[in-house]
């Protein structure tokens, strides 16, 4: 009994002196700090965290367990927060949570959760609510509940006078004031200053291509005996543009059907001797196996000779790799070159190259106006259809944006695709500090 008592005392005093220290501190953060930090000795949880909740479901964190300053944005306070939001107190103001009714990150390491609403002492209904939210290991003891009831009052009314304190103590109406309105003023005239709205504006070069650009590539390795169609000219689909030389390729197709057909005939004879010797059936297999390799060799040699003849895929406008019809015949090409492109589609299309330190420009709506080299009195409009959403080297090793506008053939005359001319990009009003800031930035960059 004697030590049953001592016992009692002790954690007597240890409450009073809990309530001590509470209302020794002078405000709110210091308040939680202590409450969180000096609890664990009472209630020996493993982690504790106090948190004010406010009715628009806005939690904040205002103490944290071993820590001097809140962690508010760590995975575990989060969770908490969400648990706090989403689940309700019992009459008396309490809520135990165990580990199956966990989160699974909370619900790590066999965690139980005391969850103690605190009273708030103050007359009529505020617009928040203390929570203390104690972490076990698997078990909350029996006095845990009674003890964090009777400190959560102490900490409640520690909380709610270093609030109304706090708040007489911080205004200071006199050099605060006058500091404030001084510098709110040269804020003004600042704003002032750069808010004169300047709409963003760069320029680019551009080049004329077709809507649709169809490229065709040689089949396998051969010399071009002839090409039939010239570059500028418009061809059909399925219209023959070249022809491979096909002297080796009838050659290879003669000498594979000549022992093909051979093939068979020593297969008719092996069969027929078959009949008479068992022994020759090895042999019929051998030759069977012959014939039908040597048949796919006449079908490779067959496909090859189809696809000798280079056809249009597009109805187009013909542009040879090599730029004349005479400087492709005879040459060698291998497997994957490109022989010619056929331009189609409708209407122009603008390829504008917007280089990196102009790209801001990009990221609203903007307007295109582009003058050509060969015109560049008569300026014409483009509607913008696409914006590469990375940078690629142009001619100048030098990064820029494709930007596709699409212009219609009859907006100037005498238009050819190839043509090449500068671009006048005119985006958003933004502000002149903006506009000074971004190129103080570029000029900082050696652009």
């Amino acid at each position: 009994m004697p030590n049953e008592s001592d016992a009692k005392l002790k954690t007597l005093a240890l409450i009073i002196k809990f309530g001590h220290d509470l209302f020794a501190c002078k405000d709110t953060g210091s308040v939680a700090a202590s409450a969180v930090n000096n609890s664990h000795i009472l209630l020996n949880f493993r982690s504790s965290a106090l948190f004010k909740l406010h009715k628009n479901k806005k939690c904040e964190v205002l103490g944290q367990y071993a820590r001097t300053e809140p962690d508010e944005f760590s995975s575990a306070i989060l969770l908490q927060k969400d648990l706090l939001k989403k689940n309700a107190f019992d009459k008396n103001n309490t809520l135990i949570l165990d580990n199956d009714k966990l989160p699974g990150e909370l619900a790590a390491n066999n965690s139980v959760y005391l969850i103690e609403k605190l009273p708030i002492p103050a007359a009529g209904e505020l617009e928040y609510s203390y929570i203390w939210l104690l972490e076990y290991d698997r078990i909350i003891p029996e006095t845990a509940v009674t003890t964090a009831r009777l400190l959560g009052r102490s900490i409640a009314e520690a909380l709610c006078l270093a609030e109304v304190s706090g708040r007489g103590k911080n205004w200071k109406p006199s050099r605060f004031f006058s500091k404030i309105v001084r510098t709110a003023i040269v804020f003004l005239l600042l704003i002032a200053m750069m808010s004169l709205p300047i709409r963003e504006s760069a320029t680019a070069e551009f080049m004329l291509k077709a809507p649709e650009i169809t490229a065709v590539y040689a089949w396998f390795d051969s010399p071009v005996a002839r090409c039939l169609k010239q570059d500028g000219e418009f061809v059909k689909k399925g219209d023959t543009i070249i022809l491979l030389d096909t002297a080796e390729l009838n050659y290879r197709l003669a000498n594979a059907q000549s022992a093909l057909k051979e093939a068979e005939t020593d297969l008719e004879l092996a069969r027929q001797t078959a009949f008479t010797d068992e022994s020759k059936l090895g042999k019929v297999k051998l030759l069977k196996a012959r014939c039908e390799l040597l048949s796919v060799t006449v079908q490779e040699a067959m496909w090859y000779l189809k696809n000798s003849e280079i056809k249009a895929n597009a109805d187009g406008i013909l542009v040879l790799s090599d730029g004349r019809a005479e400087q492709l015949s005879g040459k060698a090409v291998k497997a994957g070159d490109k022989l010619f492109e056929i331009y189609s589609g409708q209407g122009m299309i603008a390829e504008i190259m917007v280089n990196e330190r102009d790209a801001s420009i990009l990221n609203g709506k903007f307007d295109a106006e582009l003058f050509l080299h060969t015109a560049p009195d008569q300026g014409f409009s483009g509607e913008i259809v696409s914006v590469a959403q990375y940078p690629v080297l142009n001619e100048q090793n030098f990064y820029c944006y494709p930007v596709r506008a699409k212009i219609s053939e009859t907006t100037v005359q005498g238009v050819r695709f190839g043509m090449r001319g500068v671009v006048k990009l005119s985006g958003k009003k933004v502000s002149s500090g903006y506009y000074l800031f971004k190129n103080l930035i570029l000029y900082f960059r050696n652009w």
